[in-house]
């Protein structure tokens, strides 16, 4: 589960990438941006923002990766510089909480998905449709009538129910079980840097949906 940290116990003054969410927006609409630094211990300052701006008051959502603890707080737009570029300075947050990417729940799904895998001794690129159907936030279980061979590296591509925003993950095939024209096909997620967050967004889905699906 979940742990609360205290913001002072953390490295929040480096730069580092974050994701960011208004705080009453859908779950995948976020956007990434750069936690620049802070001013002492009184404001965060963030930017780097494509295509979104916040406004004064704005309560917003900030994620990010901390020495392989992937944390996120609530904190409110305090000020905005917009020149040279645009800057926000946020509240500095007293308390974090970390989350937790090494539970093991798993959710039954039907989750439409691409799968792209270099075949074996070959630069050719196999892309698969597919099927996710049990997912967890560490890997997932995939189904389709062409094999992936395990031990091989994988790209994939799905929405989460009622999410247009695409997530894509990188992952590694554990087995691969054939069974009336279909094989099952475990992967599990790469711990990679840009795979973490993604992974913090699919654990926060699945809390929140876990009670009201057959796992």
């Amino acid at each position: 589960m979940s742990s609360t940290l205290t913001a002072a116990s953390l490295k929040l003054n480096r730069n580092r990438p974050i994701v960011v969410q208004r705080a009453q927006a859908p779950d995948g609409q976020t956007c990434s941006g750069t936690l620049i630094g802070n001013c002492a211990t009184d404001l965060l300052i963030v930017g780097g923002f494509k295509d979104v701006e916040f406004a004064v008051g704005d309560r917003i959502i900030v994620r990010m990766l901390i020495d392989d603890q992937a944390v996120g707080f609530q904190t409110t737009v305090k000020e905005i510089v917009r020149s040279p570029v645009h800057l926000y300075f946020l509240e500095y947050p007293e308390q974090v909480l970390a989350i937790n990417l090494r539970k093991s729940e798993r959710i039954k799904v039907f989750l439409p998905a691409e799968v792209r895998a270099d075949k074996a001794g070959e630069r050719e690129v196999l892309m698969l449709k597919t099927v996710v159907v049990n997912l967890s936030s560490g890997g997932c279980m995939i189904s389709s009538k062409r094999n992936v061979e395990p031990k091989s590296d994988i790209a994939i591509s799905f929405s989460l129910p009622g999410d247009k925003f695409v997530f894509t993950l990188t992952a590694c095939v554990l087995d691969s079980k054939h069974h009336d024209g279909v094989f099952a096909q475990r992967a599990r997620f790469s711990d990679f840097r840009e795979n973490l967050p993604k992974v913090a967004e699919i654990s926060k889905w699945i809390g929140q949906n876990l009670s009201f699906a057959q796992v």
